[in-house]
């Protein structure tokens, strides 16, 4: 996996920046509805940055807004965000590379573990923009895996893919075998490996980026 951009020239996003970031999202959403929200875009970017394939900055930045802009209310917005956005960009990029993949802070795990299929639980959100960056993506994990990787990709999606939905969960449930019953247990199960998962998702992801010869 290599960088899109040369990540020494942009620093980690300040917590300042993070917050205006945070404002700036549900404003946007009044203009495109189809915005992402600050969680989501942890989310969504993750998938961009751990995915086999280079994508580019013109590519995945209109689709944070749903592909419906321009969003900008001014020049000076529109050069704060992209600015905001890639050092975001750059600092899930360097944690991928890295190996030190991790939930951001703002994403906090609620308990009880079920608390998280909340609409408006974090880590909720963060599974949506995870798994709209994944689906957006799907052709760059177009590969025949060998089958104990398409195992291991399998394990770690279910994981980040688990709080997006109540009835997914209760299906990974049904086809193991269990009753609907231990599904709070599942989710215990689902919090503890999380960050594994993350960071397996990646360690996949540049295998299949290195076996493209790129």
């Amino acid at each position: 996996m290599t960088t899109q951009i040369p990540t020494t020239q942009i620093p980690d996003i300040s917590a300042a920046d993070e917050e205006w970031l945070r404002r700036f999202l549900a404003e946007a959403r009044l203009r495109a509805p189809g915005t992402l929200g600050l969680e989501e875009l942890y989310g969504f970017l993750f998938a961009i940055v751990a995915a086999p394939d280079l994508v580019l900055p013109s590519e995945w930045i209109p689709a944070i807004f749903d592909d419906d802009g321009p969003v900008f209310a001014d020049e000076a917005e529109s050069v704060r965000f992209h600015h905001v956005v890639m050092a975001l960009y750059n600092q899930l990029n360097r944690d991928v590379l890295d190996a030190t993949v991790r939930l951001p802070e703002c994403v906090t795990v609620r308990q009880p573990p079920e608390a998280n299929f909340a609409k408006d639980a974090p880590l909720m959100q963060w599974a949506g923009g995870f798994a709209q960056g994944h689906d957006w993506l799907e052709e760059a994990w177009d590969v025949d895996l060998p089958a104990d990787l398409d195992e291991d990709l399998g394990t770690c999606l279910s994981a980040l893919l688990f709080f997006i939905d109540p009835e997914f969960a209760k299906s990974l449930l049904t086809e193991a075998g269990h009753p609907e019953s231990e599904l709070p247990q599942l989710a215990q199960t689902m919090l503890d490996n999380f960050e594994g998962a993350m960071m397996g998702y990646a360690e996949i992801g540049r295998l299949v980026y290195d076996a493209r010869g790129h």
